[in-house]
């Protein structure tokens, strides 16, 4: 583990695990918990998201309204507020404080498409809680932070420009722009001052990003480094500190981005600040403080998120809380002006619970539950577990077993991420936690492709769909196999987008390993998955989408790769399918059309195959109302229950290959 020198001899007093004893989590039941029924697990959070205004005199919330989810805003202490719904019969998505009285309030459908996500500007709308209303920003543009010094004030992003807005009187106050020569539009950073002092860009010419640095407002701007990202290490500016030092995230040492205070003198990077071995920093990872340009800490996307503060005051207290709760939990803190913290903590079996810590006192009292109806004592416990892939490559993945029950011979649930190029997180997982309340363990691989975990590892899953990356997640099962954990003739496999296409290769890739799959919205042609012009990503997104796409999955205009596609496309090979199927669509998808899943259905009925059809209506990439995530849950629920259940005709014996 590689963290701050300065950090390295801090310790946690031994007085502070009795904080909160009366918060110990209790000792694992003898009996299986009862069964929990889907609609608690669907439900939307009464207490979601919870966060302060600047000044700590508010603080505003996501709960569930008239089915949809809503914003409550209420004052402190004293409680009273009020709640807004999103336009248009939608849900408030998300929401950020922009000052103490303004919050940025994204609107659009739980469960949208990537597109909506990269199109959500148009879904911005601003929340005065103050006596100035405005439906957005004076003078257009996107609200990144405070500036220092100022409560009204407010750096804004005018298309890769800056503007300081006053959102009381709606007053520009200062125009801050930079240039780079070639560059249309790079990604700046900015001292203190809200000068620009740094930035990169990718230049098409060369794919490389090339990063380049100026003392001054008036000093001209030098190249420091240049580094094509599919082929070399290197480094990217994200941030100046209190002291003027530019800080860098560069993979350069060890092939996983750590942040670094950059070297002038060698251009290099120089002080390791932040970095934790075999996972990578993004810069989205800092935290940022009210009034501050510099970052005060990163949280580092590690199996278990760990968070580390540039201040021995935080960092102290991060760690006297941490060591206060429960050991599988995160704990997140917001330092509130009044002296107090907010502490968000949430686990694998806890949707989240705060509290509030008196940093005087040392005292911390358990102040409101997201989730009030979900008894953490009461959900599966999770492990983080390795293992290595037939070809050496090891493989982080969590495991999620059933309460009450032995790890022996247990059913098991494989359930893979969409992406791919994405990754299982430490947290609450509704689908994990119901399937494993019904008895099931189940097994969330982080398989080559995976992000974060150096750039190698996610190149390792290029056009390796059905092939290393698919291998990946049945190494998986084997090795749980071999060590008695899991039962060799009860497993099953399953997951949405990229997982939906995985668990129908599982049965054609290895069937008489799986004994079911369920297809959640995947995509089960891979030239299709290219070539469909009206998927999302197809009509919005520009050629440089087009050329990462064919990279990432195969160029059908190459012969040899449009064979190696189809070869592992489930839709031109479902009479190899032994295993029955559940397919799950929404009508509404535009990043896998249903057609996917209808063509899908169609090849299984002409093959024979068992299947069994469920269409969501009106639902698109993810199901969104509460109602449709119950009958999700039990249609999963019951599928799994008769093929994997103790009810369940047993399979004809057959070999199972062995690691």
């Amino acid at each position: 583990m590689l963290i701050p020198t300065r950090f390295r001899h801090l310790f946690v007093p031994a007085f502070c695990a009795a904080l909160i004893a009366s918060l110990a989590l209790p000792s694992a039941a003898e009996e299986p918990p009862a069964l929990i029924p889907a609609e608690q697990f669907a439900k939307l959070p009464a207490n979601g998201k919870l966060a302060f205004a600047p000044d700590g005199k508010h603080f505003a919330s996501l709960l569930e309204l008239k089915g949809h989810q809503a914003l409550a805003v209420a004052d402190f202490p004293g409680l009273t507020g009020k709640s807004y719904l999103a336009p248009f019969d939608g849900d408030v998505v998300s929401f950020r404080w922009v000052t103490s009285d303004v919050i940025e309030l994204r609107t659009g459908k739980l469960g949208a498409s990537l597109l909506d996500v990269y199109a959500a500007r148009s879904g911005l709308a601003y929340l005065s809680i103050g006596k100035k209303s405005f439906e957005r920003i004076p003078g257009g543009g996107y609200p990144l932070r405070l500036v220092p010094g100022s409560d009204t004030d407010v750096l804004v992003d005018i298309g890769g420009q800056y503007d300081v807005v006053n959102l009381v009187t709606g007053d520009t106050t200062r125009r801050i722009r930079g240039y780079l020569p070639g560059f249309e539009s790079p990604t700046w950073v900015l001292d203190s001052s809200l000068v620009i002092r740094a930035g990169w860009a990718w230049r098409r010419s060369s794919r490389k990003i090339e990063t380049w640095l100026r003392d001054s407002e008036q000093a001209p701007w030098r190249k420091v480094s240049e580094f094509d990202p599919e082929q070399e290490r290197g480094l990217y500016p994200v941030a100046f500190n209190a002291e003027g030092n530019l800080l860098v995230l560069s993979n350069l040492a060890t092939g996983y981005f750590a942040l670094h205070r950059f070297d002038p003198k060698t251009s290099l990077p120089g002080e390791l600040l932040a970095g934790l071995e075999g996972v990578d920093i993004d810069a989205r990872d800092l935290i940022d403080a009210r009034g501050r340009i510099d970052p005060i800490g990163v949280t580092i996307q590690a199996d278990k998120p760990q968070t580390f503060w540039f201040d021995e005051v935080r960092e102290k207290t991060q760690r006297l809380i941490d060591a206060s709760l429960p050991p599988e939990n995160v704990n997140q803190l917001q330092f509130i002006n009044d002296g107090n913290v907010l502490v968000s903590s949430h686990g694998p079996g806890d949707p989240g619970t705060y509290y509030f810590f008196d940093t005087a006192a040392k005292t911390l009292t358990r102040w409101q539950r997201a989730k009030p109806w979900i008894a953490p004592a009461q959900m599966a416990t999770t492990r983080v577990i390795r293992y290595r892939a037939r070809d050496g490559l090891a493989i982080r993945a969590y495991l999620t077993l059933p309460r009450g029950r032995p790890a022996q011979n247990l059913p098991l649930v494989v359930w893979v991420h969409g992406g791919p190029h994405a990754r299982d997180h430490w947290g609450f997982d509704s689908v994990v936690q119901y399937l494993a309340n019904r008895g099931y363990a189940v097994l969330q691989s982080n398989f080559r492709g995976s992000t974060g975990f150096g750039e190698a590892f996610v190149r390792a899953g290029f056009k390796q769909w059905g092939q290393a990356m698919q291998d990946d997640l049945t190494d998986g099962v084997l090795s749980l196999v071999s060590q008695g954990t899991v039962d060799a003739k009860r497993v099953c496999i399953g997951g949405g987008s990229y997982g939906g296409y995985a668990a129908l290769m599982g049965t054609i890739r290895e069937p008489e390993l799986f004994r079911c799959a369920i297809d959640y919205l995947g995509p089960t042609d891979l030239v299709w998955d290219v070539e469909l012009p009206y998927t999302d990503y197809n009509w919005y997104f520009n050629k440089e989408m087009d050329r990462s796409l064919k990279k990432i999955t195969g160029d059908p205009d190459k012969p040899e790769e449009r064979k190696m596609m189809e070869a592992n496309s489930p839709r031109l090979h479902a009479d190899k399918i032994k295993a029955p199927v559940l397919l799950i669509y929404g009508s509404n998808d535009d990043r896998v059309p249903v057609v996917h899943g209808t063509a899908m259905k169609s090849a299984l009925e002409a093959a024979g195959a068992r299947f069994e059809w469920k269409l969501f209506s009106g639902e698109g990439h993810g199901v969104r109302s509460t109602e449709n995530q119950a009958d999700l849950l039990r249609t999963l629920g019951g599928f799994v229950e008769r093929h994997l259940g103790p009810g369940a005709v047993a399979a004809e014996s057959a070999s199972v290959p062995r690691p």
